[in-house]
């Protein structure tokens, strides 16, 4: 799925699962993208397996999980924009979950195994 500009997104109840190209890309604009109870899964690619967001994005992922996901650089998300990952679990991937590459972020309440 790629999200672009124009009003506010709510992404919910998804599951992304094996994917080979990023699951999900959230384009820069002022306007907010909302990720809530979505899994991403089984997700391979050598970056960005799950989750990427652009310069200018402002992205909140909420109440989700990264189970199982492979990449060496961002096996569930990869931000260059604006970031909150709150009540987010990540279990089971191979690489660095989270890649913070030039934005803002705030992780609170989340478990990384």
């Amino acid at each position: 799925i790629e999200v672009r500009r124009g009003g506010q997104k709510l992404i919910q109840g998804i599951v992304f699962k094996g994917a080979a190209t990023t699951s999900l890309v959230v384009r820069g604009g002022a306007d907010p993208t909302s990720i809530c109870q979505c899994t991403f899964t089984g997700n391979q690619r050598k970056r960005q397996a799950s989750i990427a967001t652009a310069k200018g994005s402002i992205t909140r992922v909420k109440n989700s999980a990264c189970v199982g996901n492979f990449a060496t650089r961002g096996s569930c998300i990869v931000n260059s924009g604006y970031l909150e990952v709150i009540n987010f679990t990540a279990e089971q991937n191979e690489g660095v979950p989270i890649v913070n590459a030039g934005g803002n972020m705030v992780v609170e309440g989340s478990t990384f195994q």
